[in-house]
């Protein structure tokens, strides 16, 4: 009897933690009043919704039931924005692998983190391998680069998060920065 009462308990939370990241998706897409009908096309397929009220359920924070809450109104606002193993990468996701992918986030442009050769040992180098290693980016390790050139002024700007970067050399100079890509999860 008790494991059937457990069963129960947990299930009644999986239902509490759902209706409170479909409550919180509600409100993040807002009032459409357009009155349009959806096409059938822009429909969230069964198999992700499966998927999505395992991961969801399992939110038993007010921050993961958020999270779940943008994931689930993304997917409504664009079906097939989030793959299966996106969410299962989300789902699993834990607090040390987030501060990584947090801190290097700051560095992207266009699926590229641009890097220094401070990035190429110790704790950068560590964190890099970590995110690699989950699959979220390629290239820790080697000698990969994007190839840039000046304009007619010599200049070259790139702004990736809140830093900007201008390089100022001779007029038209090719030059490479060492890189590291995002894959198609990170």
């Amino acid at each position: 009897m008790k494991v059937k009462a457990a069963i129960e308990v947990k299930q009644f939370d999986e239902i509490i933690n759902i209706a409170a990241v479909v409550s919180d998706a509600v409100s993040l897409l807002g009032d459409d009043t357009s009155g349009q009908e959806i096409p059938e096309s822009d429909f969230i397929d069964d198999d992700w919704l499966n998927r999505f009220h395992h991961y969801a359920g399992a939110a038993s924070s007010e921050s993961l039931r958020h999270m779940w809450a943008r994931i689930l109104a993304g997917e409504c606002k664009s079906a097939g924005a989030f793959g299966a193993s996106a969410m299962r990468f989300i789902f699993e996701l834990d607090t040390q692998l987030a501060l990584q992918c947090q801190d290097i986030s700051k560095r992207v442009l266009n699926d590229t983190i641009y890097i220094s050769k401070d990035d190429k040992e110790g704790k950068a180098l560590m964190n890099a391998l970590a995110l690699q290693a989950a699959g979220l980016i390629n290239g820790v390790g080697g000698d990969i680069t994007n190839t840039f050139s000046t304009d007619g002024k010599g200049l070259h700007n790139l702004i990736f998060g809140d830093v900007a970067l201008q390089i100022k050399s001779s007029v038209n100079r090719k030059f490479n920065l060492p890189i590291w890509l995002i894959t198609g999860l990170g």
